[in-house]
């Protein structure tokens, strides 16, 4: 019982800054939040044994980190896709739930080069989707919520988006 509510302790935490990755514009500015949300949440789903999801988010710092220094080519979205699903897929212990993780991850790591704001947004709003049934399945009730949060507040910023270019 410690470690869920430790878990889920740690998770709100960074399901402060994953809430905040809505209300971001500029997509090099979301990256690198979402690498320290990515971290906090990564220690919340080692403690509460969801190990796709602690992996994925390791990869995706890495990854986030690479894209918001240099443009993404097709050879590295392959190769952090090739590794999201080599170090997650494991055989041993496969169950559908741990594809959750992986397509989203594989997910924004393809349209990570998106020209448009509003895709990248929704393409947030999909893989959280992924995210909030993730972590249902592993009592990460915190991250759940934010989830769910985090897929309205990418809607609001899709919206204040539409609003500033209406407004130009």
């Amino acid at each position: 019982m410690n470690t869920l509510i430790i878990g889920n302790f740690i998770a709100f935490i960074g399901c402060i800054l994953m809430v905040a990755v809505g209300f971001i514009k500029e997509k090099k500015k979301i990256l690198i939040v979402q690498c320290f949300q990515f971290g906090i949440q990564g220690i919340a789903n080692l403690i509460l044994g969801a190990y796709a999801g602690f992996i994925s988010g390791m990869i995706s710092i890495v990854r986030n980190l690479v894209f918001s220094k240099i443009n993404s080519t097709l050879s590295l979205k392959l190769l952090f896709i090739a590794a999201q699903l080599i170090l997650t897929m494991n055989p041993n212990s496969f169950n559908l739930i741990e594809c959750l993780p992986v397509i989203a991850t594989v997910g924004l790591t393809w349209f990570i080069d998106t020209e448009s704001n509003i895709t990248f947004k929704k393409v947030i709003i999909v893989t959280c989707t992924c995210w909030l049934i993730y972590d249902f399945s592993y009592s990460n009730y915190v991250a759940m919520s934010f989830d769910f949060f985090t897929i309205i507040s990418n809607f609001m910023g899709i919206k204040m988006i539409q609003k500033d270019k209406g407004a130009a």
